[in-house]
């Protein structure tokens, strides 16, 4: 599995918004859970802007994502999204095929109207790496989830 967009950290007031305001479904899973942020961090910035989707070794990870529902919400807080998705790129390797989303990196003024418009087709959905600065681990930081090592995905 792999997001269409990345966010590398949620720190928590991020999390707060998202999830009040915008309506952001978070999931209780994480990914590679058997792969430490510390030994596989080169993997993650190795594999930044790679053409090929070859995800093996990245370091633990989870998602999130918005649909069609949230996009009065995005409009609504434009402004807030906008600063948020300054901190967004397009994932490790090429793994969506999201025409919407194409102009991600060259576009940074335009990805709240982007999003809104891949909203408005199809349910996107967001990786990331870090909560509130830490790296996601084997349930030291999040209590409740389920865990995936990586092969078992």
């Amino acid at each position: 599995m792999a997001g269409d967009l990345l966010l590398e950290n949620v720190p928590q007031k991020v999390y707060d918004f998202l999830t009040a305001y915008i309506g952001a479904t978070f999931q209780e899973h994480i990914f590679h859970a058997d792969k430490p942020w510390a030994g596989h961090e080169a993997r993650y910035t190795q594999q930044k802007g790679v053409t090929e989707n070859d995800r093996t070794g990245l370091p633990a990870h989870s998602y999130f994502s918005l649909s069609n529902h949230q996009v009065a919400a995005i409009r609504k807080y434009k402004a807030t999204m906008k600063t948020l998705l300054d901190h967004v790129e397009r994932p490790l390797g090429i793994v969506s095929s999201k025409a919407s989303l194409a102009d991600w990196d060259a576009n940074p003024n335009g990805r709240v109207d982007m999003l809104i418009d891949a909203l408005e087709r199809e349910e996107i959905t967001f990786e990331y790496y870090k909560f509130e600065g830490t790296a996601l681990k084997n349930g030291e930081n999040t209590p409740g989830y389920k865990f995936y090592q990586e092969h078992d995905e």
